[in-house]
């Protein structure tokens, strides 16, 4: 019972000090929390998906919702990556 203890207190610990450190480094907690939750669903369903393909990820682009959902995410993806560049460079995308 003692040695869960001392556990429960350095996983408390461990937690403070992350939680400081995003603050600090300006990160907002929510989306770590639900990463932290929706990883392992995620991971098994892409698992369950690429196990009923045979391991072929065209499963993922078959059908047209999918396919339109991941275009999507990239795109949401990519955009502030895109639009870092181009500021950068010195072209501006607001006008």
């Amino acid at each position: 019972m003692e040695q869960s203890a001392v556990f429960d207190v350095g996983a408390m610990v461990g937690f403070g000090v992350v939680g400081y450190l995003m603050r600090k480094g300006g990160f907002p907690a929510a989306p770590l929390i639900l990463a932290m939750i929706l990883g392992p669903i995620l991971e098994r369903s892409l698992q369950q998906s690429l196990i009923s393909s045979g391991g072929s990820p065209v499963i993922f682009v078959e059908k047209p919702i999918s396919a339109v959902l991941l275009v999507v995410a990239v795109f949401l993806l990519v955009t502030p990556v895109l639009k870092r560049l181009w500021r950068e460079n010195g072209t501006d995308l607001e006008t």
